[in-house]
């Protein structure tokens, strides 16, 4: 809001005479809304008939007193069965190191919906219900690039269970209410609106690659690390989406759920198989304008932006520009809907594909590939990698994903070979970010510590062999004391492969809990 605002009370006047006169018209004299207006005269019988009966039932007059009731009511209702998550391995001393997060309980006998990106890396979790109790969650990971949603399953019976909405019902301007446990903070509620529709966000995966979650719901319901698995809810307390990431490392009102729908498809997917098995048709995808749409008297479709050469649409003879409109027996209206009909056909499976090509619906059976794990030629990275069916096709920016695709590539080889050649440059394998007041609160660092603080550990690298873990605080190494996050850039800069030196960093859980350690690093 402008802060001019603020300086104008002539604005708060008339603000509070059209309070006033909205009050009076909606017929609230009970709500008793202090410093906006008088109270207005009372409304007569006939009065309120009138605004009752002139009224559509679903506007009916409520007062906000009726709705802070609603409020509290469908939170009494739900908080049963959110839960707090927490990863990490007991340490010496009771300390307990790693992430945490949240979940809502989707059915009875213990079975629990969280994201990938809360759990991945977790064979087993810590699982705290709303009541206090604690039990040992066994973890079922997605393990693919296109999803953010995990399950864990607890032995428990009767529990509470969370109703899941029609995310496709789902307005812009409806309230929405997530519950958490945002910075470790449980039983946690925050209110606000669905803000938008049909976003499309980035997220780093647990592999260091980026994620493109489309569809998401945004939402400036506060959200914060520690709500990334809870629910988001509607007015009547159903699960309309899995809230998982924010626009900024600050909440700025930003933030976005994965769609109830969507993860219910995926959760009870990987409930009932234990696995996700994707299916790739090697091609780009680009979303369709409704007026696109409109015009070719299209429901709904998916175009083909880029056909990859030798992979299963290419032999099968789709083209560029061909419109998807169903797979098998699903139809596909948007992106999200091709990419959910790749975990229906396992690699191999041959499928009828129908496509509109130039005003003709016509029929391909193909072959569905599976993931190929070998990145494209070096010498031109520019074109589409193969293995993989990408959303927004133009846009991808296919020489940081070879980039990407190369280091993990290393990393691979680094972990089958550890002896790297001697006098390369060295690599502690960790992404880590400043202390700042956010990550003090997220891995409850003190205050006045000064370091680099762990985010993530790469697979294979010489932090994860050193043990590094999420929430560690570096401080030194080699003769550099690290204070700040360039410090540890220009420490590393001075090493080789082959190189030895000592790494100092500490654990913190919680003001009594403190583990200093050093090792030696073998680059």
């Amino acid at each position: 809001m402008n802060s001019n605002f603020f300086r104008h009370p002539a604005l708060w006047s008339a603000v509070a005479f059209v309070a006033g006169a909205l009050v009076f018209q909606a017929g609230r004299a009970n709500a008793q809304i202090p410093l906006l207006a008088p109270t207005p005269p009372a409304i007569t019988s006939r009065q309120a008939s009138y605004v009752t009966e002139g009224s559509p039932a679903n506007l009916a007059p409520v007062t906000l007193k009726q709705l802070d009731q609603q409020f509290s009511d469908l939170v009494d209702r739900i908080g049963s069965s959110v839960v707090h998550i927490r990863t990490g391995e007991q340490q010496q001393g009771g300390m307990m190191t790693g992430a945490q997060g949240s979940g809502v309980i989707v059915r009875p006998d213990g079975w629990i919906v969280t994201n990938d990106h809360v759990v991945n890396g977790s064979k087993q979790v810590t699982v705290i219900l709303a009541n206090g109790k604690e039990y040992q969650g066994r973890v079922i990971e997605s393990q693919d690039d296109n999803n953010d949603i995990a399950v864990v399953k607890i032995e428990a019976k009767n529990l509470p269970v969370a109703k899941f909405a029609d995310s496709g019902k789902v307005r812009p301007g409806q309230y929405a209410i997530a519950v958490g446990a945002p910075f470790g903070l449980e039983n946690t509620v925050t209110i606000g609106h669905i803000s938008a529709l049909s976003r499309e966000n980035q997220a780093g995966s647990p592999m260091g690659e980026v994620r493109s979650y489309l569809g998401m719901i945004q939402t400036d319901a506060p959200i914060n690390p520690g709500n990334s698995g809870g629910p988001l809810l509607n007015i009547d307390g159903e699960v309309i989406g899995i809230n998982t990431s924010i626009a900024t490392q600050n909440n700025a009102g930003i933030g976005f759920a994965i769609p109830s729908s969507q993860a219910a498809f995926v959760s009870d997917l990987l409930i009932n198989n234990k696995t996700l098995k994707r299916g790739y048709l090697n091609i780009g995808l680009e979303s369709l304008k409704p007026y696109e749409l409109e015009e070719q008297h299209l429901a709904g479709g998916v175009r083909v932006a880029a056909v990859i050469p030798g992979g299963a649409a290419a032999k099968a003879g789709l083209k560029e520009k061909d419109i998807i409109t169903k797979v098998g027996s699903y139809a596909v209206k948007n992106d999200q809907d091709l990419l959910n009909s790749m975990l229906r056909y396992a690699p191999g499976e041959t499928v009828a594909v129908q496509v509109v090509r130039d005003g003709q619906t016509i029929s391909k059976d193909v072959k569905i590939d599976a993931k190929l794990t070998q990145p494209v030629a070096q010498a031109n990275p520019s074109q589409p990698p193969q293995g993989m069916d990408i959303p927004n096709f133009p846009d991808f920016n296919f020489e940081d994903w070879f980039g990407r695709n190369r280091d993990r590539a290393e990393r691979q080889r680094a972990e089958e070979q550890p002896n790297r050649k001697v006098g390369e440059p060295a690599r502690l394998g960790v992404q880590f970010t400043e202390v700042t007041s956010e990550a003090r609160a997220t891995y409850q660092l003190p205050a006045g510590t000064k370091g680099a603080v762990v985010v993530s550990v790469e697979a294979g690298s010489v932090a994860s062999r050193l043990g590094l873990k999420s929430g560690d605080l570096i401080t030194q190494l080699g003769d550099k004391a690290i204070e700040k996050g360039t410090d540890l850039v220009e420490a590393v800069k001075k090493f080789k492969v082959g190189d030895t030196t000592q790494i100092t960093f500490t654990r913190y859980s919680g003001k009594n809990n403190v583990m200093q350690m050093s090792q030696t690093v073998a680059f």
